[in-house]
């Protein structure tokens, strides 16, 4: 297998879809997975806050807007657990100026995975980058974008899970 294969994403991504489909039993999945997208739907219909304090990551008030980006993701999670039963994100977490961790539950694999969230120096402008979204054509989805609204709670929900629900 080529090395260039092995560091595609979306390599592992359909490996692991295809694992699941072996491993779990049918009828478990499908009635997660129609679960997980009718509430998804649901999810991204619901309006998230949008921030207050809009600056980039050189900005002086960048600690200001990272504490928000928290609280934001806090009240995302929150409407997760209630709206498909499960926090898919978690633990966001930032890892320096321009990196961010967070924690995405496969319930269908039942596994945890630690991924990381990039920003652009130009960030709100620019849609963040993670292991799902890289080297995707985001098309419609990046329309939902609002560039000096949205935040990575945004892109969690709104971009990166319709990603999610789709590979799966």
């Amino acid at each position: 297998m080529s090395q260039s294969l092995l560091s595609d994403p979306r390599f592992w991504l359909n490996l692991d879809s295809i694992k699941r489909s072996i491993f779990l039993d049918l009828a478990e999945y499908t009635e997660y997975i129609s679960r997980f997208t009718i509430n998804l739907g649901t999810l991204q219909k619901m309006e998230l806050p949008t921030f207050k304090v809009v600056c980039s990551p050189d900005s002086p008030r960048w600690a200001e807007r990272v504490e928000e980006e928290l609280k934001i993701f806090e009240i995302f999670r929150d409407l997760e657990i209630h709206t498909v039963g499960f926090a898919a994100f978690d633990g966001l977490k930032q890892v320096s100026q321009r990196k961010f961790s967070c924690l995405y539950l496969d319930a269908a694999g039942g596994k945890s995975r630690v991924f990381e969230i990039l920003l652009a120096r130009d960030y709100p402008k620019s849609i963040p980058v993670s292991k799902f979204t890289d080297g995707v054509c985001l098309g419609s989805l990046a329309k939902v974008w609002k560039r000096k609204k949205h935040g990575l709670a945004h892109y969690l929900a709104y971009i990166v899970a319709p990603i999610i629900s789709f590979t799966n």
